[in-house]
């Protein structure tokens, strides 16, 4: 295995020397967003390896890619603990079409496996634009910061790949919650580290649901949703589990939700192969 080293020294250009940007601004970090860890030791690596000011960084394979194409729609700027170091290394590593991108810092505010000290910074750069930010580590501070913008602003949370995989050893249900035991989580204290993380399966290993009733959540979401007389109703976008039944949140074509239970007497005909369900509601359903 070869280790890479790579890194850029430029001068910096002050901020009054740069045209305006009018283009919604994405926030990028770094640790468990393009430098990866966590991955399980068995299996391939998500990325090539280099070293960074000696410390050994795990450099996502589609991080690249996938940054060029942001970067035609977005001004991209870094909101990371790396602070100046991530224009040194990293516009180099990642080919990315400009030398360097705007920074910001945060006065030595920095608080491992949190995120909210870097909302004022990023509220202050972003202004009234749009703003999209994607982290390792976003908590309910960031949400309430983002649900009080006037501006479209978009969270997008990686999944934690150092906190899987994990085995379920037994499930019930209580007080109607799913309990779930993992192998690989002994007591409460691991069990609080988990709090917060989106769980997922590959869909592909999942036994039947069982009769001609019963589908998997997987199963529904994404099917088109006609009437009895073939007229489009929408696209299936989830399933609600309500405590009076399973209820079906259809997105119709004007951008309307739609709330459809699922009962046999109003969802007659389910085809999973053929991608359509059929609605045969009862007067008054679509208009409330």
């Amino acid at each position: 295995m070869s280790w890479k080293t790579n890194r850029r020294v430029k001068r910096t250009q002050q901020k009054s020397e740069q045209p305006p940007d009018d283009r919604p601004v994405l926030f990028l970090d770094v640790d468990g967003v393009i430098s990866l860890f966590g991955f399980h030791p068995s299996g391939p690596p998500p990325g090539t390896f280099h070293s960074i000011d000696g410390i050994i960084h795990c450099i996502g394979s589609d991080a690249a890619a996938r940054l060029r194409r942001l970067a035609d729609a977005f001004e991209l700027v870094w909101a990371t603990g790396w602070e100046e170091k991530a224009n040194e290394y990293l516009p180099l590593l990642l080919d990315l079409p400009d030398d360097e991108l705007p920074v910001l810092t945060f006065d030595g505010r920095a608080v491992f496996g949190s995120a909210h000290w870097k909302v004022g910074p990023i509220d202050e750069y972003a202004g009234d634009r749009p703003a999209a930010w994607i982290d390792d580590s976003l908590d309910e501070r960031c949400a309430t910061w983002a649900n009080d913008r006037t501006a479209p602003t978009l969270l997008v949370e990686t999944d934690p790949a150092e906190r899987g995989p994990l085995t379920v050893r037994r499930t019930r249900w209580h007080a109607g919650r799913l309990l779930v035991v993992f192998d690989e989580v002994a007591d409460r204290s691991a069990a609080e580290l988990l709090r917060g993380t989106l769980l997922v399966a590959d869909s592909s290993t999942s036994p039947a649901a069982g009769d001609a009733d019963d589908f998997w959540d997987h199963e529904l979401v994404g099917l088109a949703a006609v009437l009895t007389t073939g007229q489009s109703l929408g696209t299936v976008e989830e399933v609600l589990h309500l405590p009076a039944t399973d209820t079906l949140v259809i997105r119709g074509g004007a951008g309307e939700e739609i709330l459809v239970p699922f009962v046999r007497a109003i969802v007659p005909e389910v085809d999973t192969v053929a991608g359509r369900l059929v609605i045969d509601p009862p007067e008054g359903l679509l208009e409330l």
